[in-house]
C-alpha cells in the first residue's frame, strides 16, 4: 500500500511539474502569457488533489486498502479523462461546423463517437469492479475523484487538442 501510495505521490509531483513546463510546448505564446490558457493551472490542481489522495492514502491506508481498491480507482480516475476528452469534443462540435473549422469538427465527431463507446466500456468495468467490492465510503471516494478531476482533465484536453492542431497546421503549411 505505501508503493501505491508513493507512486500516487510520484504522479502529483510531476503533474505539478508539468504544470509550469508547459508552456515549453507552447512556444506560440509568451511563457507568462501561457498560463491564460487555463492549461498549466489544470495540471497543477490536478496533481495538487493527486498529492492530497496520496497523503490520505498514507493517513488512512486501511480505509484505502479495503474499501478503495486500485481497479476502481484507475477507471474512476480514466472515466473522468474519457468523459472530459468527450466534452471537449461535443463542445467543439456545438460550437463550430464544417465550413468554418473543415478538421476539428468531423475530428470531434469522430472522437466524440469513439470516447462515447470507451465511456460506456469504462463504466461496465467500473461497475464490475465496484460490485465484487462494495463499499458505499469507497462509491463516495470514487465520485469525489470523478468530480475533483473533471474539470482539470477538461483543461488538459483542451491544450492537447491545440497542440496538437498547431503541430498539424505546422506540418501541412
Amino acid at each position: 500500500m505505501k508503493k501505491r501510495n508513493f507512486i500516487t505521490l510520484i504522479l502529483g509531483i510531476a503533474s505539478v511539474a508539468l504544470g509550469f513546463l508547459y508552456p515549453i510546448f507552447k512556444p506560440s505564446y509568451s511563457y507568462w502569457g501561457c498560463f491564460l490558457t487555463l492549461v498549466p493551472f489544470a495540471f497543477i490542481l490536478l496533481g495538487i488533489f493527486i498529492m492530497l489522495f496520496a497523503a490520505l492514502g498514507f493517513s488512512f491506508p486501511d480505509f484505502f486498502k479495503e474499501k478503495c481498491p486500485l481497479s476502481t480507482t484507475i477507471t474512476a480516475t480514466a472515466g473522468s479523462l474519457v468523459g472530459a476528452c468527450w466534452f471537449v469534443c461535443f463542445f467543439v462540435y456545438a460550437t463550430s461546423s464544417s465550413k468554418n473549422n473543415p478538421i476539428a469538427y468531423p475530428m470531434s465527431i469522430t472522437f466524440g463517437n469513439i470516447l462515447s463507446i470507451c465511456l460506456l466500456i469504462l463504466l461496465v468495468v467500473y461497475l464490475y469492479f465496484r460490485i465484487k467490492k462494495f463499499y458505499f465510503s469507497g462509491l463516495g471516494v470514487d465520485v469525489l475523484i470523478v468530480i475533483l478531476t473533471f474539470i482539470p482533465f477538461i483543461f488538459i484536453s483542451a491544450g492537447v487538442a491545440e497542440i496538437a492542431e498547431d503541430i498539424y497546421h505546422a506540418i501541412t503549411m
